[in-house]
């Protein structure tokens, strides 16, 4: 029983510190850099919301597979939008407050999700 609950701990402490990554990023508008995949399918918890300010989202694919870009549109419906290659980069116009989901092309590993905010936006995928 010990070791379980440290197991469920320690995936409660990793989910934090993946979210806490996210917010960071989204609140200072800086690079989020993800290195690390998660062990289930993606699932976004919430949809995007309805904005009129564009912004540029920025995906780096340093992995060594493809990975793909997902919207999560007002309904909470996946919207694939690109296969990115590894070692490519792509530019996406979005809105603030828009949300988006990045799995491994063929396995839907989740790799991160995230929630442009006013300004523009830069993902690495390393």
């Amino acid at each position: 029983m010990v070791s379980l609950r440290g197991e469920i701990l320690t995936h409660h402490t990793n989910q934090m510190k993946l979210f806490n990554a996210i917010a960071v990023a989204t609140v200072i508008g800086t690079s989020f850099i993800a290195t690390r995949p998660a062990l289930a399918e993606c699932r976004a918890d919430g949809v995007s919301i309805p904005s009129q300010r564009p912004v540029q989202l920025s995906v780096t694919n340093n992995r060594n597979y493809p990975v793909k870009l997902i919207w999560i549109d007002f309904d909470g419906s996946r919207k694939l939008y690109d296969t990115i290659a590894s070692g490519d980069t792509i530019l996406q116009p979005t809105y603030d407050n828009h949300l988006w989901v990045i799995e491994e092309d063929g396995s839907n590993i989740c790799l991160t999700n995230i929630r442009p905010g006013a300004s523009n936006q830069a993902l690495t995928l390393r």
